[in-house]
């Protein structure tokens, strides 16, 4: 008899939970509209031009041997006619920018830093 009651009181406090669970949330709309023009925002900062070439594959391949040497760094490429720019990095500073540049300058000596729009930093 206890287990009987003992069940029901559950399935009468579930019923309970299911009707009066949901929550409504207003949000005043001043608010909702500031979260979305910052959501909107565009970051901008810097990254680091390695190549430029008509020819993709003489791209990629610049690409494949930066990201052997910095695999942290992603890399973008982007066509702007006629040419496939390769460029790597999500710096928000020049100067952090410069940095990484001066420990590449060897192996790509044709590097130059570019100011545009950036994704953010990933965090490790």
């Amino acid at each position: 008899m206890k287990n009987n009651i003992f069940i029901l009181g559950i399935f009468f406090l579930l019923f309970v939970f299911r009707i009066y669970g949901q929550i409504e949330v207003n949000v005043d709309e001043r608010l909702e509209q500031k979260v979305s023009a910052r959501l909107e925002r565009e970051l901008y900062g810097f990254r680091i031009q390695l190549a430029f070439d008509s020819d993709k594959q003489q791209v990629d391949i610049v690409r494949m041997n930066f990201l052997n040497k910095f695999p942290e760094l992603e890399t973008y490429i982007t066509f702007e006619a006629p040419n496939f720019n390769l460029k790597a990095g999500n710096f928000r500073t020049q100067i952090e920018a410069e940095l990484i540049k001066e420990k590449m300058v060897l192996q790509f000596p044709l590097n130059n830093i570019i100011k545009e729009k950036i994704n953010l930093p990933s965090i490790n």
